[in-house]
C-alpha cells in the first residue's frame, strides 16, 4: 500500500511539474514579439525554371495514381486544387534540399517556407509519389519523425510512405501501414523514450502563429475515409497529442496538451556527403551557392 501511495504522489507532482512548464512556456510564446518574415527559400523564377526543366511536371494521372483512395479526402476535407499540383521530379528535390542542407536547415524550416503557404507569392503545391520517395531517401537524410521508409523492430515488415502533398496550406502524407518506431536521432528523445507510430494518413496546415512559421492542427487517420484524431506520443506513463510544430531559427518547438518541447532535429544532409552532393548540384545546373542554370537575376529574385 505505501509503495502504491508513494508512486500516486511522484506521479501527482510529475503531472503538476509538467503543466507549470507548458503554462510557463506558452506564457513567453505569447509574449514574446512577432518574428519578421523570412524570406522563401525559392524565388518565384527558380520555380518557373524548375517547371521549365520539366522537373515540376504537370501530370494529372500520376498524381491520382499517387494519391489513390486519398483522392477524395485531398479534394474534398483537404480543400487541394488538383490542377495546381505538380509532380516534382527527384532533380528538383536536390536543387531545393540541397539549398536546404547548405543552409544546416531541417524538414520543419522547408516545410514552413513561404513557398508552401497558401496564397505565397512564389506559392506552389508539389507531389511526391512513391518512386520518388524511394530515391529522395537513398539521397538524403532527412531526419524526420515522418520518413519515407519506416523499419520497425523485427518481424514487423517495412511502412512506406504512398505520397506527400505540400502546398496550398497544407501538409499530407500516406503511408501502406501503421507502425511504431525507435527514432535513431537523440534530439527526438523525450525523457528518454524516442519511440513514435506513423499512421496510414498524417495532416498539418502550414502557416504561422504568434509570428513564426508553424506546422498547425497536426493529425492522423487509419485510412482514406477514417476520421481524425489527435498523434500521440508515449511519454513514460502519459500519452501527450502534439498540436503543432513552431519553428524559431533551427530550433523546433512542439505543442503539446501536456509540455512544451524545444529541440534542434538534425539538419537534412547527403548521404553520400556535401561534396557529392556539391557536384550532383552543379550537374543539375541549380548549386546552392550560385545562380541556377546561369539564369539572370530578376528583380526580387533571390541569388
Amino acid at each position: 500500500m505505501s509503495f502504491d501511495r508513494s508512486r500516486s504522489r511522484w506521479a501527482c507532482a510529475l503531472s503538476i511539474a509538467l503543466v507549470a512548464t507548458f503554462v510557463s512556456s506558452w506564457a513567453r510564446r505569447a509574449a514574446a514579439d512577432p518574428a519578421p518574415a523570412a524570406p522563401s527559400l525559392l524565388s518565384g523564377p527558380e520555380v518557373r525554371w524548375l517547371e521549365q526543366r520539366g522537373w515540376l511536371e504537370r501530370d494529372p494521372a500520376r498524381v491520382l495514381r499517387a494519391l489513390g483512395p486519398y483522392a477524395d479526402r485531398v479534394t474534398g476535407a483537404e480543400h487541394v486544387r488538383l490542377d495546381d499540383v505538380r509532380v516534382a521530379h527527384i532533380e528538383a528535390l536536390e536543387c531545393v534540399l540541397g539549398r536546404v542542407a547548405t543552409q544546416h536547415l531541417g524538414v520543419a524550416q522547408f516545410f514552413t517556407d513561404p513557398l508552401f503557404r497558401a496564397g505565397g507569392a512564389s506559392s506552389v503545391v508539389v507531389l511526391l509519389d512513391p518512386a520518388t520517395l524511394s530515391v529522395l531517401d537513398q539521397i538524403f537524410d532527412l531526419h524526420t519523425i515522418f520518413p519515407p521508409l519506416v523499419v520497425p523492430a523485427p518481424p514487423a515488415a517495412p511502412v512506406h510512405m504512398r505520397f506527400l502533398l505540400a502546398g496550398q496550406g497544407r501538409l499530407l502524407m500516406a503511408y501502406d501501414g501503421a507502425a511504431s518506431y525507435a527514432h535513431r536521432d537523440d534530439a527526438y528523445s523525450i525523457f528518454g523514450n524516442r519511440d513514435y507510430q506513423v499512421h496510414p494518413f498524417a495532416r498539418m496546415t502550414i502557416g504561422t502563429q504568434h509570428g513564426d512559421p508553424a506546422l498547425l492542427d497536426l493529425a492522423v487517420a487509419d485510412g482514406p475515409r477514417a476520421p481524425l484524431q489527435p498523434f500521440k506520443k508515449h511519454v513514460l506513463f502519459l500519452w501527450p497529442e502534439i498540436h503543432g510544430l513552431f519553428v524559431h531559427g533551427r530550433d523546433v518547438t512542439a505543442d503539446t496538451s501536456v509540455i512544451d518541447r524545444k529541440i534542434r532535429p538534425p539538419p537534412i544532409e547527403w548521404r553520400s556527403g556535401p561534396a557529392s552532393g556539391a557536384r550532383r548540384l552543379a550537374q543539375n545546373g541549380c548549386p546552392a551557392d550560385g545562380a541556377w542554370g546561369g539564369m539572370t537575376a530578376m528583380p526580387g529574385a533571390r541569388p
